[in-house]
C-alpha cells in the first residue's frame, strides 16, 4: 500500500453556453490498495477563462485501476464520483450536481518517489443546469489534466 498526493492544472470544456474552455489548478490523492487496484481523490478548480464569470470545481473520489504494468509508465482508468458546481455566466446562478467522471491517463514515474501524470476525464452532470427557461438534460464537462505527483509513504 502507498500514498501519492499531486497537483495539476486542467483545461476543460465546460458545456454550458459557447465554446470556451476552462482552466484551472487541482490537488489529487492516490490510495493504491494493491499493485493494480487503488482509490483515487480529486479537487479541481477551474477558475480561468470563463465566459462572463463562468467557473467549475468539482470534488470527487472512487476507484483505479492500472491497465497494464510498465515499468516506469503506468496507463491506468477510473470512476470517480461526487459534486460538481457551476457558476453560471452573468451571475446568473450557481449550481451544485451529482457528478460522475469516467477518466483515463497514464503517470510516468520519474523515480521513485515522483510522477508525472497526463489523463482525460469526461464528467455527466445528469440533472444539470436546473435553471429556469434552460433545459435540465444534464452537462458533460471534459478535458485534459497534467500534474506532478509525489508518495508520501509506503512501497
Amino acid at each position: 500500500m502507498n500514498l501519492w498526493a499531486g497537483a495539476e492544472y486542467s483545461n476543460f470544456l465546460p458545456d454550458f453556453g459557447p465554446p470556451n474552455r476552462l482552466t484551472g489548478i487541482g490537488a489529487y490523492a492516490d490510495l493504491n490498495l494493491t499493485s493494480r487496484w487503488g482509490v483515487e481523490g480529486e479537487a479541481r478548480f477551474l477558475r480561468f477563462n470563463g465566459f462572463y464569470g463562468e467557473a467549475q470545481d468539482n470534488y470527487l473520489i472512487g476507484p483505479k485501476i492500472k491497465v497494464i504494468q510498465l515499468r516506469k509508465l503506468q496507463p491506468y482508468a477510473k470512476a470517480l464520483v461526487g459534486i460538481g458546481q457551476n457558476d453560471f455566466p452573468f451571475s446568473i446562478g450557481t449550481g451544485r450536481y451529482f457528478a460522475v467522471a469516467p477518466g483515463a491517463g497514464v503517470d510516468y514515474r520519474l523515480s521513485g518517489r515522483i510522477a508525472l501524470r497526463a489523463e482525460y476525464e469526461y464528467q455527466i452532470w445528469p440533472f444539470a443546469p436546473g435553471i429556469a427557461g434552460e433545459p435540465s438534460n444534464g452537462m458533460k464537462p471534459n478535458g485534459f489534466s497534467a500534474g506532478l505527483a509525489f508518495k508520501l509513504f509506503g512501497r
